[in-house]
């Protein structure tokens, strides 16, 4: 093996938590094809469009979603914190939107918050 890619140049490049997955087993590997053949699925979008129109009429509601919006909060928080924050980050995205927050504003918010955070030590 090393005589093989001892002719390549090594470049180091910094990315993203999160943007490589590690597949180590074929349970790993399973998940992971699970995951890639949701998110390629070609009427996915209409899909998401369709569950939102159909919650919205559930609950009453009439409101403007950024579907984009809330999705890069949750990959922010579950990238930037752990995976069960989650719903609870666009949860409380919500709840601030509610109570008359700009929502990109408070997207913003969440991201640097998810994007820096360190938590404290338990007391």
């Amino acid at each position: 093996m090393r005589a093989v890619l001892s002719g390549l140049d090594l470049v180091e490049f910094a990315a993203p938590a999160g943007r490589f997955i590690d597949i180590d087993t074929p349970a790993d590997l399973e998940a992971v094809e699970r995951r890639l053949s949701i998110m390629e699925q070609p009427m996915k979008g209409l899909d998401m469009q369709q569950w939102v129109d159909a919650v919205k009429q559930a609950l009453e509601l009439d409101a403007d979603v950024d579907v984009e919006l809330i999705l890069d909060v949750a990959k922010d928080a579950a990238h930037g914190v752990q995976r069960p924050a989650a719903p609870v980050t666009t949860y409380l995205l919500g709840l601030a939107v509610a109570s008359g927050a700009d929502p990109a504003s408070a997207a913003a918010k969440i991201g640097e918050l998810a994007q820096g955070w360190q938590p404290t030590a338990d007391a």
